[in-house]
This record gives C-alpha cells, sequence and structure tokens, in this order.
C-alpha cells in the first residue's frame, strides 16, 4: 500500500503491545536506519536493544492520551487491541496523534476467534466486525483496508492446545491443570473433532486506517 515510502528519514513508528517482539522485529527490519521504533507494552520487557529503538512501559491507553498532537508516522499493534476498555476512544487518540496521510496498521481477531475455548468456559472478548470497526471510526480517519479470514490449528490433546495458548499469550487460561479444578473440568470438555484431534480456530482481522490529508 505504500506504506513505507509515506515514511520519510528521522520519522517515528509507534508499536503498541509489543509483546516479546516477534512483529517489533519485522517492523525494524524495514526500518532500521530510517525511522525511530517506540515500542510499548503493559510488562516491563524491551525486546529489542538498538539505538533507534525506544521502550516505554505502560498502559497504552493511558500512554497515548499524553503524546503530542500529529506527531507519528505510523502506529501499528499485532493482537492487543481487543483487550482495551475502549476501541472508540484508541481511534480518537490515534487519530489525534498520527501526522496527516500517516497509517494505523492493526492485527486483531473477529468475532468468533477461539470459539472452542468459548464452548467449554463461556467466555468471549467483545470482539468487532469489520462492519463494527467501520462504524466507530472517527470523523478524520478512513478505514482503507481490511481483510478477516480463518486459520485451524489441531493439537493431539486438550492441554496442548492450552500450553499453546498460554505460550502465546493470546488466552489467560494458562495454569496447570494439576492445582486448577476449573481448567480440568474445561478440559474434560474440549470438543474432539471426527479425526480425533482438538481444534483452536483463530479469526484474525487485518485494518489500516489512514488519517486525512
Amino acid at each position: 500500500m505504500g506504506i513505507e515510502n509515506s515514511i520519510a528519514n528521522g520519522g517515528r513508528i509507534l508499536e503498541i503491545g509489543c509483546g516479546t517482539g516477534t512483529f517489533s522485529k519485522m517492523l525494524n527490519s524495514r526500518f532500521a536506519g530510517k525511522a525511530t521504533l517506540e515500542l510499548w507494552d503493559i510488562v516491563d520487557n524491551n525486546p529489542i536493544k538498538e539505538d533507534n529503538v525506544v521502550f516505554r512501559c505502560g498502559d497504552a491507553e493511558i500512554l497515548l492520551r499524553d503524546y503530542p498532537d500529529c506527531s507519528i508516522d505510523m502506529i501499528s499493534s499485532a493482537s492487543a487491541v481487543q483487550w482495551f476498555n475502549s476501541q472508540l476512544s484508541f481511534l480518537n487518540q490515534t487519530m489525534r496523534v498520527l501526522k496527516p496521510g500517516a497509517y494505523l496498521v492493526i492485527g486483531t481477531y473477529a468475532p468468533g476467534n477461539l470459539e472452542e475455548i468459548a464452548s467449554v468456559t463461556g467466555k468471549r472478548l467483545p470482539l468487532l466486525s469489520i462492519n463494527q470497526w467501520q462504524l466507530i471510526c472517527p470523523y478524520g480517519l478512513s478505514l482503507v483496508y481490511s481483510q478477516e479470514y480463518s486459520r485451524i490449528l489441531e493439537f493431539d490433546s486438550p492441554i496442548a492446545a492450552f500450553r499453546h495458548l498460554k505460550d502465546t499469550g493470546v488466552n489467560s487460561l494458562g495454569r496447570s491443570a494439576d492445582n486448577n479444578p476449573g481448567l480440568r473440568k474445561i478440559l474434560r470438555t474440549f470438543p474432539l473433532n471426527s479425526d480425533g484431534k482438538y481444534s483452536i480456530t483463530y479469526k484474525p482481522l487485518l485494518l489500516v486506517f489512514q488519517k486525512n490529508d
């Protein structure tokens, strides 16, 4: 989409929810030597210790409120915004701090994500559809690209599925079955596929917003 070309030398890129830095390293490899990469996460662990990388620990919804107007060339976030208290407030703050013509790039999840887990736990995040993201998009910010798709992963046992969730940080139900009676019950009722496997269905949602010039 030409996003890389839109960022001039000396630009500033903000990643919200950098986690272990998988996506951060991809960003840094694209823009190293051209832009400053500022990483935010609620856990105090900087995944990239290089001269062009700045790390801040804190709640992104709070940190963003204190950021100057029209000061960021791109904001990106992978698998984080679904945890925010208010996606509407986040978009409003994003629109304020982005430079004219700059982009917000989000990877999140659509309704129906981890449906197998929700069916046995009864817990679902209030995930937004593409249409709902469009409805809360503030004036001055435009949704210029969106894509939703499904990815099914299969495991040999329910505990292997939950270990995957714990390792990726996608779900908080990661305590040991030995000392968690609730988790043991969930493992007993986890649905078995006809092929003898246990599935987890991801529904990634990719969104690109652009601030109007």
